[in-house]
């Protein structure tokens, strides 16, 4: 059963297409990022400290893009959007506070 919005694009295709969407936005970021990596020599030592970092990121990233998925899949977005309320709310309120 393929579910499709008033638009008539298929749910998950959309989600993919989205994500996809957002490579160009994420390797113009890294980009411009590079003078700073240049500016400051990394350590051999700390190496291995961002090669775990660097996993670690990819890890949780896959688990939440296939969350999200699963979200989308299953309609669930009153509950996603109470979770994202929640935390606009607390991280607005940790600004004026911190």
């Amino acid at each position: 059963m393929c579910i499709r919005d008033s638009c008539g694009l298929d749910r998950k295709f959309a989600v993919k297409y989205s994500f996809i969407l957002s490579i160009p936005a994420i390797l113009g970021a890294a980009v411009l990022e590079v003078k700073d990596v240049i500016a400051e020599p990394i350590e051999m030592g700390q190496i291995g400290i961002y090669a775990v970092g660097t996993v670690f990121a990819a890890v949780v990233g896959y688990v939440c893009i296939k969350t999200m998925l699963v979200i989308v899949r299953n309609k669930k977005f009153k509950y996603f959007a109470y979770y994202c309320f929640t935390v606009g709310i607390i991280a607005i309120v940790g600004h004026f506070l911190i």
